[in-house]
């Protein structure tokens, strides 16, 4: 279950931040290289998710976001990805605060309605790069 936080009378979705006390230094070693998503290939494998796609978020924060955004919706028009435009134009990890995540979501629908096979190889070919480069932006 993920875990959420009150504050002011407003529920708030808790997402891991830069020094985040709750990750150990060999998971932030495989966040910072990427091989954490390793495992999701087999949700891959099972056609529960794609390679290319918006990023899957915890059912809490998706509900959040969804009561924040009024086009959060659209993301559900294809399936979530290991990797997505959004990771590699910079918007990876946790969803800092609101004008983060709209960002990340105004990148996650720009790759919606572009989105294609040669869109999708240059999303990977970003994501090993940033990947060899440890440029992940992640924490």
């Amino acid at each position: 279950m993920h875990i959420i936080e009150k504050r002011n009378d407003n529920i708030t979705p808790i997402v891991t931040k830069r020094g985040d006390n709750r990750i150990f230094s060999f998971g932030s070693i495989l966040r910072k290289t990427n091989l954490d998503e390793l495992p999701q290939v087999i949700n891959v494998l099972r056609g529960e998710m794609s390679l290319v796609g918006p990023r899957p978020y915890p059912v809490d924060e998706c509900k959040y976001w969804n009561n924040t955004f009024d086009d959060f919706y659209y993301r559900y028009m294809v399936k979530p990805g290991i990797t997505g435009y959004a990771q590699v134009s910079g918007y990876r990890g946790g969803t800092l605060d609101e004008e983060h995540m709209r960002r990340r979501l105004d990148k996650d629908l720009v790759y919606i309605e572009k989105q294609s096979l040669l869109l999708d190889f240059k999303i990977i070919y970003k994501t090993v790069r940033q990947m060899v480069s440890f440029r992940t932006n992640a924490h």
